[in-house]
């Protein structure tokens, strides 16, 4: 009796006190929300890309560049230009996590994100075809996943922050230090990916 109490005290503190999915979900409700957006701007970016492919091919043009400067890079122009990306969402949601509409613009970065990640898998399928399955998978969705889950880390820190947010001093600078080493590394291998098999698209 004593065990199987304790097992149900212990559900109701993880589950958030309710003992069901309902009080999960309200604990993670940042993470919850901020997902719900990223598949948002992910649903609108492969939208926006399928009707720009058949008007101007503005997306298709500049996904065609990007591809063609990967594949002529080196490591090295690889990795800048992953260390730009990559770190500057993360040096946003530090300085979102300094402001007190932190909340709100924490949430444009899982947004933007997903308008980014659906744009480039869309406008790869529709130049390259199911041929290029295996470079999305390698070279798209596995690191856009490991960077999502990143960003997703980064965005409820941010929020955390700016809800307790001192006008003393800047805060987070520990946390997100450590996020940005981690976003540096994650860059250093995507970059060393990019750089060995992008190339191979042109054969497609």
């Amino acid at each position: 009796m004593k065990r199987g109490f304790r097992r149900r005290a212990r559900l109701r503190s993880h589950f958030g006190g309710t003992g069901s999915w309902g009080g999960y979900f309200r604990l993670r409700k940042n993470s919850v929300v901020f997902l719900g957006l990223f598949l948002g701007g992910l649903l609108l970016g492969s939208l926006y890309t399928v009707r720009d492919c058949g008007g101007q091919r503005l997306i298709l043009t500049m996904m065609a560049n990007q591809l063609q400067t990967q594949a002529a890079g080196g490591f090295w122009q690889v990795l800048t230009g992953r260390l730009v990306t990559n770190l500057g969402y993360i040096i946003f949601l530090y300085f979102a996590a300094n402001c007190v509409q932190g909340k709100w613009l924490s949430g444009l970065v899982p947004a933007f994100y997903g308008l980014s990640v659906g744009s480039a898998v869309t406008a790869i399928l529709y130049q390259h075809g199911i041929a290029a399955g295996g470079y999305l998978a390698v070279c798209v969705l596995a690191p856009r996943f490991c960077q999502l889950i990143l960003l997703m880390t980064a965005c409820n820190q941010s929020v955390k922050l700016s809800q307790n947010i001192s006008a003393k001093k800047p805060a987070g600078e520990q946390s997100f230090l450590l996020l940005g080493t981690a976003t540096v590394l994650f860059s250093g291998l995507e970059a060393l990916v990019l750089s060995r098999f992008t190339g191979l698209l042109t054969y497609l």
